[in-house]
């Protein structure tokens, strides 16, 4: 918009004005039937113009045919452009083009709407905005909005849960709006030890990790690939060689620690024996309902891992990673036998 005005302003200033240049320079052009952009470049060739357009505006593959014989610059732009929505302004040595801008699409109306789910209840809070814009708002506890938009405009609607839109505005003053509920994210499989449910029908606190945040990290074991991927699960790790890592799920509520009952393919196992790589996924049982499927034991939350299967028709494949680490002491101390010993003792007597 503010290109077309400083074409418009640019327009109003020169396309008046006579130019002795333009005056005098005259071309012989006779042309049957061929694109815009050749004829303009006759044009440049037979004067000193230079031509200046934007080809997202003009099109200059349109076929044209004009028949001048010792006519002026100004004269044939007049006759080529007449009756078209193409203005010119020259100044100089230059000619700029520019498509003839049309007031209903410059000006702004005030569209008021109403956002509602599924069941008909208003969305308070939703975003609405211009696509390409900065211009925005929120509905109000109503669900209702009032935004200024231009003709052609897209609304983008959207909200926590809910299915981003994308409509064009079609000149109506009145919107009532849809949204729709993102299921998405509720039909992931969550595995809670006795059975794997879908998260719209997951009642317990449980957080889970795919093999993407595992997959292709420089990792030592499991504990270092789940460090900050998971609310409220602690992982301390000594960084000692050979050192495993520790977890603890909502902090320490005794004096005597707690650890999470912490099982493999439904088998406990100690989780600093496997292989990252090897995972396919990471469930955490944070609240006390996982006491009511493993007991007593999953007092302090349970790690449901499950690993990768095998897949059927695939070729044999085996990936070796090995690690080596030396351990030794810095100072190894010497021991007296039992006669330097004595020579010791007898020393001090």
């Amino acid at each position: 918009m503010k290109l077309s005005v400083i074409f418009l302003f640019f327009f109003v200033t020169a396309v008046f004005a006579d130019s002795a240049h333009s005056q005098e320079a005259k071309v012989n052009i006779n042309a049957n039937n061929i694109k815009m952009k050749e004829l303009l470049r006759e044009i440049e060739q037979q004067s000193e113009y230079l031509f200046i357009y934007n080809s997202n505006e003009i099109r200059m593959d349109d076929k044209v045919s004009l028949n001048a014989q010792n006519e002026t610059v100004r004269n044939v732009l007049f006759t080529l452009f007449n009756r078209t929505d193409i203005v010119y302004a020259i100044e100089g040595n230059s000619i700029m083009l520019m498509k003839r801008p049309n007031p209903e699409q410059t000006q702004k109306k005030k569209v008021t709407g109403n956002i509602v789910d599924e069941k008909g209840e208003p969305i308070i809070g939703a975003s609405i905005s211009l696509k390409g814009t900065n211009t925005g708002t929120i509905t109000d506890i109503n669900g209702d909005f009032t935004i200024e938009v231009l003709p052609e405009s897209v609304l983008l609607l959207s909200y926590i849960g809910y299915q981003t839109m994308e409509i064009r505005w079609d000149g109506q003053e009145a919107l009532r709006l849809t949204m729709k509920e993102n299921t998405e994210l509720l039909d992931e499989v969550v595995v809670v030890g006795y059975a794997t449910v879908k998260k719209a029908n997951l009642t317990g606190a449980v957080s889970v990790v795919d093999d993407k945040v595992l997959k292709d990290r420089p990792i030592m074991n499991l504990g270092q690939g789940l460090q900050g991927t998971i609310p409220n699960l602690n992982v301390s790790t000594s960084g000692r060689p050979g050192d495993g890592s520790t977890y603890n799920i909502r902090g320490y509520t005794s004096i005597n620690g707690g650890t999470p009952l912490v099982l493999v393919d439904g088998v406990e196992k100690d989780a600093n024996l496997l292989n990252p790589q090897d995972i396919k996924s990471v469930s955490v049982l944070k609240d006390a309902a996982s006491a009511s499927i493993y007991g007593a034991r999953a007092a302090y939350g349970v790690i449901l891992i499950t690993t990768k299967e095998g897949k059927k028709e695939q070729p044999t494949q085996v990936n070796l990673d090995t690690y080596l680490s030396i351990n030794s002491p810095t100072t190894r101390p010497r021991y007296m036998d039992s006669w330097q010993y004595r020579k010791t003792i007898m020393n001090y007597l």
